[in-house]
């Protein structure tokens, strides 16, 4: 009897968003690298799914609007927007307006954060 896996479930169930996470596992072995080596594969893969939800959730669908999500991710971490420190991007991704509009506000959000902390 062939058994799947829940992780490969996923590749039958939405063959972009394995795509995308292929794409997305490229980005943080480049760019997070020793968060790359540090976690197990299967860790990585879960967390970008959940990402990926999380970025469909907020009317992100564009591959590229993602992995900018993804990069708001991994500096505020997974769920940021319903962890409750960060009420602004909850207000941003409830927002009704496109996905890149939401994705660019995001992330200039994110860039004013990073100039504030970098000046204290």
């Amino acid at each position: 009897m062939l058994n799947i896996r829940q992780d490969q479930m996923f590749a039958f169930s939405d063959p972009l968003a394995e795509s995308w996470t292929g794409r997305a596992l490229k980005l943080i072995a480049a760019h997070w690298p020793e968060v790359y080596r540090n976690t197990p594969h299967d860790t990585l893969r879960s967390r970008l799914r959940r990402t990926l939800r999380d970025a469909r959730a907020a009317g992100i669908d564009e591959a590229a609007d993602a992995l900018r999500y993804l990069n708001v991710t991994m500096l505020l971490g997974v769920g940021f927007a319903a962890s409750g420190q960060h009420p602004w991007a909850a207000r941003i991704l409830a927002a009704r307006i496109a996905g890149p509009a939401k994705t660019a506000m995001l992330m200039d959000a994110v860039r004013s954060l990073i100039e504030r902390s970098s000046h204290a």
